[in-house]
């Protein structure tokens, strides 16, 4: 059976979802995917000042038809959105099962069991989602890391990890997720070594303390990013959170089209990452975030942050 069959039958199921971008035909001798042509992605658009109460609709939007992939047990790896798109990524993974020994998604939107190379399941996608909200409300890609910010011979991951274990873990959260991942995985080592650098001249900096971020948000984050994987919320569980509930009346038809900065939007444009080709980071070069750093948020001292990850996994083995 061809790739493009394959396709075919895995989205068949999710074709009366308007949330998600499937596949309109095949060429199965080029073994290709026919989709709709879209003209731009969430992570322009989130640039732009748009009404609070539009950002959440697109968002719920993109939670809807996360919802409906995981009803059908299809992983999706790479969260986009109000269309989700790049479903050629997506598995389908049966009850009982995970993805194993792979890096899935962008390193800037990646779950820590997912930098692990798993096992990663639905629940990695929702910690995708809490880190795309972030974003899509206060344009900050938290995990980004500039040049500047490297010491020498120091690798991206290693600040990445760092900063969502200070963000998103507690020290039941780190048990679960190493339990989560067994302790062969050589990536424990690392969260360890990470965790270990945190002290009164390093805090860490939890997302339930980020003063500029409204509470309801901050509470939906937290639930989407915890580090236990068991407890993050489901796509369903997320939808009826407070934070979704003051925008069930928003109607596209009624925002036919929002000027914005001088560009028209339209309801049914493209709001897709595009996260798993954009290897550089989605579009969004390093450095352009508010404060002192990508994301905004002061770091402070590096503590015991491995100058690489292969070495640490090395010490670990």
């Amino acid at each position: 059976m061809s790739t493009s069959q394959n396709h075919g039958d895995l989205f068949r199921p999710l074709r009366g979802c308007p949330n998600l971008r499937i596949a309109c035909d095949t060429i199965p001798e080029q073994f290709t995917l026919v989709y709709r042509y879209f003209s731009d992605h969430l992570l322009g658009l989130a640039q732009t000042d748009l009404p609070t109460q539009v950002t959440k609709r697109i968002l719920k939007d993109a939670l809807r038809g996360l919802a409906v992939m995981h009803d059908h047990d299809i992983v999706h790896t790479v969260v986009e959105q109000v269309q989700l798109a790049d479903l050629e990524d997506s598995a389908y993974v049966p009850p009982g099962c995970d993805i194993v020994g792979k890096q899935a998604g962008n390193w800037m939107w990646r779950s820590p069991e997912a930098h692990a190379s798993g096992p990663v399941n639905k629940p990695s996608d929702i910690f995708s989602f809490g880190v795309v909200c972030i974003y899509a409300v206060h344009k900050r890609i938290i995990f980004a890391v500039s040049e500047e910010e490297l010491g020498d011979g120091e690798e991206i991951l290693a600040h990445v990890l760092e900063r969502q274990i200070s963000y998103f873990a507690d020290e039941e959260g780190l048990d679960a997720l190493y339990k989560h991942l067994g302790n062969d995985n050589p990536w424990v080592h690392v969260f360890d070594i990470l965790q270990g650098g945190f002290n009164k001249d390093n805090p860490r900096r939890p997302v339930s303390l980020w003063k500029d971020v409204d509470p309801e948000l901050r509470n939906l984050v937290g639930g989407l990013t915890n580090f236990d994987p068991a407890k993050r919320l489901t796509a369903r569980e997320a939808l009826e959170h407070p934070w979704f509930k003051d925008n069930n009346d928003l109607d596209w038809a009624s925002l036919e089209v929002y000027r914005s900065g001088g560009c028209l939007i339209w309801p049914t444009i493209d709001l897709s990452l595009s996260l798993s080709n954009n290897r550089d980071g989605g579009g969004i070069a390093a450095g352009q975030g508010p404060g002192t750093t990508n994301d905004g948020l002061d770091h402070g001292a590096a503590g015991a942050r491995p100058r690489t990850i292969d070495g640490a996994i090395r010490k670990g083995c």
